[in-house]
């Protein structure tokens, strides 16, 4: 039998864009940056790869499906097969959205977890669709999307910020909007984080920025948009001394932590604001110690790091596990912290961030044989479109 050419007798050839991007490891800032605080951040080498596949099929021609054109979802690690119309992905962003706006404006009566839902393809359907609600038309193909994360999914690496932006980029890249000049960084950043916020509620936009931009960054809120400025992490005999772990995944999800923080913030604004200033002053001190060498470093950075650990153990977001784990650190030298949202209880926090001298002491510590230590190299490349379509 001859090969097919995608001819009307024929199965359809297929075209696949690929894209990828990091996830990220929060130096310090963690919560502040969503009240308006600086956060310093790294992109790490653990990336999430998407891949989608265009059908080739003629927009008046019959589906592949044989009824509308739409989209396959194979993702097989939330464990996810399925195919939906284009109109049904845009339709559930239509409706997450709605849901949203109910949430944003009155939280107490209606709960973040009807924005959320249960389907474990919720941010990526919503990602999707946000795009083409963006554009404001339908693609005329089938596709499938197939998607595989090198970075431990709902942990505070940045799995769901890397996700929304591969997805978001894929649909541009389809729909032709980009061309060969890279991403637009800046519409892939808004939508990302419109599928973000249906994920968290109110995300600080951070992990958003680093997976996109890549490297080491500076993020702040000003005036209400968020500036980003690469940082040069100079000072490589501080960065050599830290250590990423994954604790397991939190019980909670990262709204639900934020959420918290923000209703311990309400009960006393001011207290809270005056502590969360002081926290802000040591992630300002921390950027300046790691863009230059300077003496003294290893003491300055380890003093850095406890004391925004300890901001972060009084805002509740380290469980008594995990306090047990960092003391046993301090005891035995070093510093430690969650690196992202952390948890309200149970045994895991996601990321967590551990400054020693001397490193290699911590191979010693039987309090840190329950965690996962991951070899990353900080400052990874952001978002990448890997391969495109093809006349």
């Amino acid at each position: 039998m001859p090969a097919s050419n995608g001819s009307e007798d024929g199965p359809p050839s297929s075209r696949v864009i690929r894209v990828s991007a990091p996830g990220k490891a929060i130096l310090m800032g963690e919560h502040a940056a969503v009240y308006g605080r600086p956060a310093l951040v790294a992109a790490i080498d653990r990336r999430m790869h998407l891949e989608l596949e265009v059908l080739d099929k003629a927009a008046d021609g019959p589906s592949v499906e044989g009824s509308e054109p739409g989209l396959t979802f194979s993702l097989p690690q939330v464990v996810v097969e399925d195919t939906w119309t284009w109109r049904r992905v845009v339709d559930y962003a239509e409706g997450r959205r709605q849901a949203w706006r109910r949430w944003s404006e009155d939280p107490e009566s209606f709960p973040f977890q009807r924005v959320l839902g249960t389907d474990p393809a919720h941010l990526v359907r919503v990602a999707v669709g946000e795009t083409l609600l963006h554009l404001g038309e339908l693609p005329h193909q089938s596709a499938r999307l197939t998607m595989h994360s090198e970075i431990p999914l709902g942990s505070g690496f940045g799995s769901s910020a890397a996700a929304s932006s591969v997805a978001v980029q894929a649909v541009l890249e389809m729909m032709g909007v980009g061309g060969d000049g890279g991403p637009d960084r800046d519409l892939v950043g808004r939508l990302a984080l419109e599928a973000e916020r249906r994920q968290h509620g109110a995300p600080s936009g951070v992990d958003t920025a680093t997976v996109i931009h890549g490297g080491a960054l500076w993020v702040e809120k000003l005036d209400g948009r968020l500036l980003t400025i690469p940082v040069e992490l100079m000072n490589a005999e501080v960065m050599d001394r830290f250590r990423v772990f994954h604790s397991g995944a939190p019980d909670q999800a990262t709204g639900e932590v934020v959420a918290a923080v923000r209703a311990l913030r309400d009960r006393d604004p001011t207290s809270f604001d005056a502590a969360l200033d002081q926290a802000s002053t040591l992630t300002v001190r921390l950027r300046e110690l790691l863009e230059k060498p300077c003496s003294s470093a290893m003491g300055r950075a380890q003093s850095l790091v406890r004391s925004f650990g300890a901001w972060l153990e009084s805002i509740g977001v380290v469980p008594d596990e995990m306090t047990r784990v960092f003391r046993a650190v301090e005891r035995a030298g070093g510093a430690a912290k969650v690196s992202g949202a952390g948890a309200l209880e149970g045994p895991g926090a996601g990321s967590v961030l551990i400054f020693h001298p001397e490193p290699e002491k911590l191979d010693r510590l039987a309090e840190l044989e329950s965690l996962e230590r991951l070899d990353l190299k900080l400052g990874a490349p952001g978002l990448r479109v890997e391969s495109r379509l093809r006349p």
